[in-house]
């Protein structure tokens, strides 16, 4: 089809409201990039895993394999149970920022993307370290109670996850922090097998379809109720996500996730649609969850949705975008600078150009409506669209 836009003159920001608005020319002004020259994207994308054997360790600075020959010594108790004090205060200060997160049991920056060590916090100037200290030791973000099998002294009933140290000595791994200062000493098999029950993959990623067992278990698992629309589903053997929108009132957008227990769907956390960082929320409860079944898009980034944009209809009536016998619309919903609308069998996405104007696009599936959305936005609201899912 030939990809036409309409602007309406004066449109401001989609939820402040549609105001007096009034027709502008069609095909006015350059088109930005159609779907037939845009690349093809879903918010169903997710990143792509390695495998093992395709990781490249180039550029790591060592690879530590077995046990150092280091001597944990009295003096060297005391710099770890220094540095453990000036981690817990570390880890206490950065919370608030919601960028330090577990994976595979270590403890992660996300906004760095990469694993903390003993040498970043000694340039930071967060810790004192020299030598053995900083060449053999591992900062590791864990359950307490995970540690309790090696040592009396930890709570097998503190589920809380806790930044430890991991020293490599030739008698083994000492694990202990500010709490647990007389900490545990794990064999080297014993220290893989903790850090491998943080693993995050869980069997192959999949996003299940309507009628599916995993599709109609996990929205069970919600509790949904009424006629609904899934924006985004993505599971893996263990865990699921899933995004789903009111057809009742389509400013209703929830995100859940859900867990398989023994073979049956279950739900694990609700409200995520509230959430400014539901990334770091879902790790501090299900430490071992793969993230990237979460939506690159936070819906709490966005204003809350809005619909019964009835001002639009009559300026896109009058530029044969629809026909009057389809209005009102059957589906419509908008945030921040975008609205998507359906009147039968017509679909338009409207997206507030940079003279802010509205642009409406026909658009004939979901990926077309993506595409012309990241014209405008490289995190748009997908979630506005109807998946018919």
């Amino acid at each position: 089809m030939k990809h036409k836009k309409a602007i309406i003159a004066a449109a401001a920001v989609i939820v402040v409201g549609a105001g007096a608005i009034t027709a502008s020319v069609l095909n006015k002004g350059k088109a930005p990039q159609t779907p037939e020259t845009a690349p093809a994207v879903t918010q169903e994308e997710l990143p792509e895993m390695p495998n093992p054997e395709e990781i490249d360790f180039d550029n790591a600075d060592e690879v530590i394999v077995g046990l150092s020959d280091t001597e944990l010594t009295d003096d060297m108790k005391s710099t770890i149970a220094e540095i453990n004090s000036a981690l817990d205060s570390y880890l206490a200060a950065n919370k608030k920022n919601k960028n330090l997160i577990t994976e595979y049991g270590f403890l992660y920056n996300t906004d760095e993307n990469k694993n903390m060590t003993v040498k970043d916090l000694v340039d930071e100037g967060v810790i004192n370290a020299e030598g053995d200290i900083v060449d053999y030791t591992d900062i590791i973000y864990i359950r307490a109670c995970d540690l309790a099998a090696y040592a009396d002294n930890i709570d097998e009933n503190d589920e809380s996850l806790q930044v430890f140290t991991a020293y490599n000595s030739k008698d083994g791994y000492f694990v202990s922090n500010d709490l647990y200062s007389e900490g545990a000493t794990l064999s080297q098999k014993d220290y893989e097998a903790l850090i491998m029950s943080y693993k995050f993959t869980h069997g192959e990623i999949t996003n299940p379809q309507r009628g599916s067992t995993d599709y109609e278990g996990i929205m069970a698992a919600t509790g949904f109720e009424g006629e609904y629309d899934v924006k985004h589903m993505a599971c893996d053997d263990k865990y699921a996500v899933a995004v789903v929108g009111s057809l009742d009132d389509t400013t209703v957008v929830k995100e859940y996730v859900c867990v398989l227990d023994n073979g049956t769907w279950t739900l694990g956390m609700e409200g995520l649609e509230e959430s400014d960082s539901p990334m770091y929320d879902v790790n501090m409860k299900y430490p071992t969850m793969e993230l990237g079944l979460l939506p690159k898009y936070t819906i709490a980034n966005y204003e809350k949705p809005k619909n019964h944009f009835t001002a639009y209809e009559a300026p896109l009536v009058q530029l044969k975008l629809i026909k009057e016998k389809d209005v009102p619309a059957s589906y419509d919903c908008g945030t921040g600078k975008f609205a998507y609308m359906e009147f039968g069998d017509t679909k338009l996405i409207g997206c507030v150009n940079e003279e802010n104007k509205l642009e409406f696009y026909p658009v004939n599936s979901v990926e077309e409506a993506i595409a012309y959305m990241l014209q405008y936005d490289d995190d748009p609201p997908v979630f506005i669209i109807n998946f018919h899912n």
